[in-house]
Order: structure tokens, then C-alpha cells, then sequence
């Protein structure tokens, strides 16, 4: 048989790369009736540059991976993405939290909620906020008719103040020196570190959600050392390590994380779309 084998390619794109011009086209020219686009984290097509161009993307057979499908203040990004994956009904496949932990694709846990006050400031800043965006809200239909782009500002303002709350640091080490007090380590203690500046889906130009860039936000950087601090002054026993995109052994961070060698670990976007960390 002279006839040479047939060859399947499987092509993997960063949606920053694949927003570019010449990338763009390139992987567009393809026959599309043949290809098969998988989205992962889908909801960042919904962002930036990209949503502008979904109407340009021409392969019929799509899927759209996500575990946040809706984008939170963005209504037409919403719709733009749901019209091209075909869910305006419905999604073909939902599988909840409550079916993955019986099924043990993910661990069961404990939820505990821990109030937090906002301080005279930042109540004074919330509420001036809230009378700016109720001039937006229908009390008849109890939503808001349209979220343009000043109430979606409007509204990711007022979120950043509960984000940042400064009293939550005061929670954060009472929690830790209860676990201390109980366990005598801090061992597989994951913190996630609250947002500085930078917002999600604020619908800039190239706003997708790059967990390699958050560490350019210096209120950020800034947070993440302050909630590092905290766990180093438990006690001098606790290991720590901050995992953000700027570090070159993240693999050896979880494995030692995975050990207990390493008993925390602080991070803010990083790990935001899933790690799976198996204790050894």
C-alpha cells in the first residue's frame, strides 16, 4: 500500500496567543468541518480582544470546558459565549460539586464561614457605592436592565472593598493559631490570599484571566507577603512558601507541599483553576 498513513494533529494554544493576528488566521485555516475546538476555562473567551472575534472562528464542532461558565458582570459576554458554544437553553453536560465528591474525583470538605467587619472606612466607601449602583437597579424586576461598562466599574469597585477588607488579616491569624493550638502544625494548609488591585473580567483589551500576570499588581504583591508574614509568626516550626507565576520550581513546591515538608503554601491566582496535590 503506497498510500501514505493519515496523520492527526492535536494543536495547544494560550488564548493570548491565539488573539493575536497572524496566530489567529493560522489556526483558522483549517478545514472546518473536520477540526474539533476544545475550550478550556472557556470562560475567557468572553474577555478582551477574543470576544470580538468569536463570530470569527469558523470550526462547527466546539467544546467549552469551565467550572465558572458565568462570567460575574458581564452579561454580553455571557450571551456572546453561549450563542457560540450553542447553550443558550442549557449546557450538554453539567457535573456539580456534590456528584464529584461522592464519586470521589474530589475531596470531601469542611466549610466554615468566618464573619469579617468592614472597618468605619470602608463601610463609608461600600455605602457611597451601593447609591451610586442602586441608581441602576429596576426594583420592579429586582435586576438591573443593563450592566454597561460604568456600573460594571461600579460594581468591581464595591467588590475590591470586601476582596481587601483589612480586618480579615485579624481573622486569618486567629484561624491559624486555633489550627496551631489543635494539630501543633499547620501542615497542608493551602491559603488562598486576597485580591489586590486588579479585578476580574473588567473587559480590557487583552483581559484574560493570566494567572502569570497578577504579580505585576504591587497591591497584590504586597498582600501576599503580609498574609505570608502572618503564618511565619505562628510559630519559627511552620514552613511557607508564596507559589506565584514567578517561580521556577512550582513543581518542587508541591511535591514537598504534597510531603509535609513544606506545611503552607499562600497564593492568590495561581492555583485558582484546580491543583491537584495527592499527600504522599
Amino acid at each position: 500500500n503506497d498510500k501514505e498513513p493519515e496523520v492527526s494533529y492535536v494543536i495547544i494554544s494560550t488564548y493570548s496567543s491565539y488573539a493575536r493576528e497572524k496566530v489567529f488566521n493560522v489556526l483558522n485555516g483549517f478545514d472546518k468541518t473536520r477540526l474539533l475546538v476544545i475550550a478550556d476555562e472557556c470562560h475567557n473567551l468572553g474577555a478582551g480582544s477574543l470576544v470580538k472575534r468569536l463570530k470569527d472562528i469558523p470550526y462547527y464542532r466546539r467544546i467549552g470546558l469551565s467550572a465558572t461558565p458565568h462570567r460575574q458582570y458581564d452579561e454580553k459576554g455571557n450571551q456572546l459565549l453561549n450563542t457560540f458554544f450553542g447553550s443558550e437553553e442549557h449546557y450538554t453536560f453539567v457535573y456539580c460539586m456534590k456528584d464529584a465528591i461522592e464519586n470521589s474525583v474530589l475531596c470531601k470538605y469542611l466549610y466554615y464561614p468566618h464573619l469579617v467587619r468592614l472597618t468605619s472606612d470602608e463601610m463609608v466607601k461600600y455605602v457611597e457605592l451601593s447609591e451610586k449602583i442602586s441608581k441602576y437597579f429596576n426594583y420592579n424586576t429586582c435586576t438591573f436592565d443593563k450592566v454597561d461598562e460604568a456600573l460594571k466599574m461600579l460594581l468591581l469597585a464595591r467588590k475590591r472593598i470586601i476582596h481587601k477588607a483589612e480586618r480579615k488579616a485579624d481573622v486569618f491569624r486567629n484561624i491559624l493559631l486555633e489550627r496551631f493550638e489543635q494539630k501543633k502544625d499547620l501542615k497542608y494548609t493551602l491559603v488562598y490570599v486576597p485580591e489586590g488591585t486588579k479585578p476580574d473580567y473588567i473587559g480590557d483589551e487583552d483581559d484574560f484571566d493570566k494567572t502569570e500576570s497578577i504579580n505585576e499588581d504591587k497591591e497584590s504583591e504586597n498582600l501576599i507577603d503580609i498574609y505570608t508574614r502572618i503564618v511565619t509568626e505562628i510559630d519559627e516550626s511552620i514552613t511557607v512558601r508564596k507559589f506565584t507565576a514567578e517561580q521556577t520550581d512550582r513543581e518542587q513546591i508541591l511535591n514537598d507541599f504534597s510531603t509535609g515538608k513544606l506545611q503552607v503554601l499562600t497564593s492568590m491566582k495561581c492555583l485558582d483553576e484546580g491543583v491537584d496535590v495527592p499527600r504522599s
